[in-house]
This record gives structure tokens, C-alpha cells and sequence, in this order.
């Protein structure tokens, strides 16, 4: 059951700057051509479905951001974007955020290694929440079936001031 009524509306722009830019994590195809590109999507959410993060509560209107770039070249890639969300009510919080990885394939088309960074700001007393990660990718049909295996240390999880480590080996498949 869907209890959220709120309409959510929302757009995004993408523009290939150089060959032909496909908005994917790992270049999989090993891209004979340098491949770069940007993207900028906005949502309007009338009323947000649930509390995101302790800071954006149910009910609440909301505008969210995004601007992200990729770059893919001979097994090597980039993607990174910042994030904002904004509230149109209530205690108008303003919370930012960011992710970006980089990856190389040392075995074309088949294994990659990894890193990933990630945080997010909060414009109230809320700790701010910071990952950073290395993974080792196994493709074995793409970005269809794939397995992953990642270390990472998150700094102040779950908004608690908590530190943890976190070993993860997830298998994923897309049909």
C-alpha cells in the first residue's frame, strides 16, 4: 500500500561533452575513444514519503539537486556528482552531499579495481557522514552479472558519531 499522496516531479538532463557518453560506473566496453559527459536532474517532492536521515521528516516538502560527470577511457572511468536537498517548510534545512569513483579494469572488460568516496552534509545537528572505499570487481556479463567484493570505513554511521568497518561481498543481476 502506498500511503504516500504526495506528487513527486521530477527532470533530468544529460549532455555527452566528448564521444558518447553512457552514465554507467565502470567502463565495461573498455572505450577505444575518450567518452565524457554531464548531467543535471531536479525534483520537487510535494510530500516526502518517510524521514531521510533523521533530518528530512515525513510529510515534508522538499527540492532536490543533482549535478554529476563521467569520464571513460581504455578501462578507466570516473563518476562523481554533489547532491542538495532543500525543504520548502518546517525547520528549512539545507543537507549536501557527494560521491565519486574511480575505477581501472586491469583485465579489459572482466576485473577492475576500485575507490569510492561519499558524504553528506548536514545543515542541523545531525553528524555529518562520510564513507570511503576499495572494491575489486569481477564482470561476468557486463554490468548484468557481476560480483563485487568492497572495504570500506564509515565515519560517524548512522548519525551516532559511530566509526565502522565494513568488508561486503554482494553478487548482483540485472534482467
Amino acid at each position: 500500500i502506498n500511503r504516500n499522496r504526495g506528487l513527486m516531479t521530477g527532470a533530468r538532463f544529460e549532455y555527452p561533452i566528448l564521444g558518447t557518453y553512457v552514465n554507467s560506473e565502470s567502463d565495461t566496453d573498455h572505450s577505444p575513444e575518450q567518452n565524457l559527459g554531464v548531467g543535471l536532474a531536479y525534483a520537487y517532492n510535494e510530500s516526502v514519503g518517510s524521514t531521510q536521515s533523521g533530518t528530512v521528516g515525513a510529510g515534508i516538502k522538499a527540492s532536490h539537486l543533482t549535478f554529476d560527470t563521467g569520464y571513460k577511457y581504455e578501462g578507466w572511468s570516473f563518476q562523481g556528482a554533489g547532491m542538495l536537498t532543500r525543504t520548502m517548510e518546517g525547520a528549512k534545512l539545507t543537507n549536501w552531499g557527494y560521491n565519486a569513483q574511480i575505477g581501472k579494469f586491469l583485465v579489459p572488460k572482466k576485473f577492475e579495481v576500485a575507490t569510492r568516496a561519499s558524504g553528506t552534509v548536514f545543515s542541523n545537528a545531525t553528524a555529518n557522514q562520510y564513507e570511503y572505499a576499495g572494491a575489486l570487481n569481477y564482470f561476468i556479463s557486463g554490468h548484468g552479472i557481476k560480483l563485487q567484493t568492497d572495504y570500506g570505513i564509515l565515519l560517524n554511521n548512522r548519525g551516532l558519531n559511530l566509526n565502522d568497518h565494513r568488508i561486503r561481498t554482494q553478487m548482483q543481476v540485472i534482467f
